[in-house]
């Protein structure tokens, strides 16, 4: 998956105008702003949501609507907004199946229930043909087959508690894309 993260530091806010300062993190892990490339950013948010929305239903403009005075809201209580903006390409594909399976135990499935889950995910094979030369096959051990209502469920299942993580006070989930947003008044606190 791709993962696009931007700390968005509020700097000042006239009106509709908002001047701010985006580090654009090139790894994860590197959290330091001497690791991180400072960009001047006139009107962040609406440039960040570039990056994150796309139109879609009404359901999706209400997501965006409610993130969006989300973030306005800590700025406006003195708060600075830490957002990670995950954008998981082929989401599918990233799914681990033990994990799955555990997550599902967790939610409360019955054992019988699971191991039909372990049957459908498991016992799929791959090969890489290259120049007419296949190579050897290797069992795949993430992601959910696709084109079945199976594979959207499982998906949502699989990251249905990631706004529950201790780090975050604000999630949204929204399919494969999935921001969460952390705000503080000290910016020590949102920099691991």
């Amino acid at each position: 998956g791709v993962v696009q993260l931007a700390i968005a530091l509020s700097e000042e806010k006239e009106d509709h105008i908002l001047a701010a300062t985006a580090w654009a993190l090139g790894q994860i892990g590197r959290h330091t702003p001497e690791h991180a490339k400072a960009v001047a950013v006139a009107n962040v948010l609406p440039r960040l949501l570039q990056l994150y929305l796309k139109t879609g239903s009404s359901e999706d403009l209400q997501a965006k609507v409610d993130i969006t005075d989300k973030w306005y809201s800590n700025m406006d209580n003195g708060l600075i907004n830490a957002i990670l903006f995950i954008d998981l390409k082929k989401a599918f594909d990233t799914i681990d199946h033990e994990i799955l399976l555990n997550k599902l135990s967790r939610y409360g499935f019955k054992c019988k229930t699971i191991e039909l889950f372990r049957d459908y995910l498991t016992g799929r094979t791959q090969i890489t043909v290259v120049n007419n030369i296949p190579s050897d096959s290797s069992d795949i051990t993430c992601g959910v087959p696709q084109g079945s209502i199976l594979g959207p469920l499982l998906f949502l299942l699989y990251i249905n508690d990631l706004p529950n993580c201790n780090l975050i006070s604000d999630g949204h989930l929204y399919a494969d894309d999935t921001s969460l947003t952390y705000a503080d008044n000290d910016i020590n606190q949102l920099l691991p």
